[in-house]
């Protein structure tokens, strides 16, 4: 299965006209621009975001500074964004968290449309599926086989809820009939740790 994730830098809405107005007569940037990933450092959004920190950091007059804010599924890091000046100076990088975080989450803190603006489209990342070296298949088909084998006994890790990883692994789950567990995260890297670890042996 080949679901694409897709990383998106979007910005809390601008602030009124008249401010937008006098801000726009000043040099920008004037000071250390945020981009906040709302999951743990080391993943894939994580790491093409300090790329683009890097290679804009070269080119403007202020560094560019990656922020990881994590939780929630992504809740924590965008309504801080949210929730925090508007003066052109703070990114989010969204995934497709971004849009699903109002399905599966109730009362959210923001509004994911109307309080956000699309900038950039940053990359797109493949999904795979990941076992350790010990582990007693090395195809789909078989994995799916030993799943089905065992039902209930296993379980996957993923970025967190909402993010591409978990809906690809339960759109997955519905076509192949399987009964597995989902365990979030707070980001891929510390999920993949804990698989290379050992943490769920088969």
């Amino acid at each position: 299965m080949r679901r694409r994730i897709v990383l998106t830098l979007t910005a809390a809405l601008a602030a009124p006209p008249a401010m937008a107005r006098s801000d726009a007569a000043q040099p920008w940037p004037t000071r250390p621009i945020r981009l906040v990933v709302p999951y743990a450092a080391g993943g894939p959004t994580d790491v093409a975001a300090r790329l683009l920190a890097e290679t804009l950091s070269a080119s403007l007059p202020q560094r560019v500074i990656v922020e990881n804010r994590t939780g929630s599924g992504t809740v924590v890091g965008t309504g801080s964004v949210a929730s925090g000046p508007r003066d052109g100076h703070t990114f989010l990088v969204a995934t497709v968290a971004h849009v699903v975080n109002p399905v599966l989450v109730a009362d959210l803190p923001f509004d994911p449309i109307a309080e956000f603006r699309g900038v950039v489209l940053m990359g797109m990342v493949p999904q795979v599926v990941l076992v350790t070296r010990d582990a007693p298949v090395r195809r789909l088909p078989d994995l799916l086989a030993l799943f089905r084998s065992r039902s209930g006994d296993f379980a996957y890790d993923s970025a967190g809820n909402g993010s591409a990883q978990h809906l690809a692994a339960e759109l997955l789950k519905k076509q192949a009939g399987l009964d597995v567990m989902h365990l979030p995260y707070r980001g891929a890297a510390p999920a993949v740790a804990d698989m290379l670890a050992g943490k769920w042996p088969w």
